[in-house]
């Protein structure tokens, strides 16, 4: 199986606006992007920094692993509706 963790993180750096994704029955899209921040139409904020030495990318904001979570539930929402057998 793959790693939705990690799917989650690619999401969110390769977002652009329009991009979305559910939260229970809502679409939650990508309303703005620049290269330090990407706003959601919820309200929510994620901002893009760097590690002091510059090796790699984090996320940082308030609900950052929130975020994430929903992200990666939708993810498996997707996975778990494409192998329904009725």
């Amino acid at each position: 199986m793959e790693n939705l963790w990690a799917k989650a993180h690619q999401f969110i750096l390769n977002s652009v606006e329009g991009d979305f994704y559910l939260n229970g029955n809502e679409k939650i899209y990508v309303v703005k992007r620049s290269p330090k921040r990407i706003h959601f139409s919820n309200g929510k904020i994620i901002t893009i920094k760097k590690s002091k030495s510059g090796s790699f990318l984090y996320f940082s904001g308030k609900n950052t692993n929130q975020i994430l979570r929903d992200i990666e539930g939708y993810f498996l929402m997707i996975i778990h509706s494409q192998n329904v057998f009725f």
